[in-house]
């Protein structure tokens, strides 16, 4: 036999077959890939997702900035001549508004006497 003799024979039986191994092949690719219902119900879902990634993205830079505050406060703690300074400037502002409030009896003081000497001068009149 030759090769053409050979080739005859094979291509009948090849021919006959190849449609149903090509039809099988397609058919095995048809289930590896989604369908249009899956993909409709998979972006459903996707769509769910990303709002809910957004949220929580909005939601960790919010604590992100929350927590470089709380680190920040805390390497700037007071030390004890950071706060014996502090104590200085409110016992200074202390003093000036106790000398304030000195100064305001003083005029309460000099407008009640003004105010005493009044009345009493009414009613001498009288």
């Amino acid at each position: 036999m030759n090769w053409w003799q050979v080739f005859q024979s094979i291509w009948q039986i090849a021919s006959t077959v190849t449609p149903f191994l090509v039809l099988g092949g397609f058919a095995w690719l048809q289930t590896k890939f989604p369908s249009r219902a899956d993909l409709k119900e998979h972006e459903g879902k996707l769509s769910s997702l990303t709002a809910d990634v957004g949220g929580l993205v909005t939601r960790m830079a919010t604590n992100e900035s929350r927590i470089d505050n709380i680190v920040r406060d805390l390497e700037r703690e007071p030390t004890r001549a950071g706060l014996a300074n502090s104590i200085a400037d409110i016992r200074d502002r202390l003093g000036q508004v106790e000398s304030s409030v000195k100064a305001v009896q003083h005029q309460l003081e000099t407008q009640n006497d003004y105010l005493h000497a009044l009345v009493q001068q009414g009613m001498a009149k009288k």
